[in-house]
């Protein structure tokens, strides 16, 4: 999935989905993580709850999901694609 500088994804309950970040730089926000991790190409986080998750990208980026063993992957995309907010993007 492809994000632009600016543009936010907000995902919830996905507990022990791999984000990775295939080129840009992304900002990573997890709920109950009191730090924030920034993902660059090449770099990836596993989302330890099922609270919400924010990313933002920095930088154009591209990122891949990658659901737990078990999971169907495309509910999980669709779930994904479903949250992008892109209301702060300036025009």
């Amino acid at each position: 999935m492809r994000l632009t500088k600016g543009m936010l994804l907000r995902v919830r309950g996905a507990a022990g989905t791999v984000v990775v970040c295939l080129e840009g730089t992304v900002w990573l926000t997890e709920e109950g993580d009191l730090s924030d991790h920034f993902l660059e190409g090449g770099h990836r986080h596993r989302i330890a709850g099922n609270g919400v998750v924010v990313l933002e990208a920095l930088h154009n980026a591209r990122l891949q999901m990658q659901p737990p063993n078990g999971s169907r992957y495309t509910r999980l995309t669709e779930r994904a694609a479903d949250r992008v907010d892109t209301s702060s993007v300036s025009a």
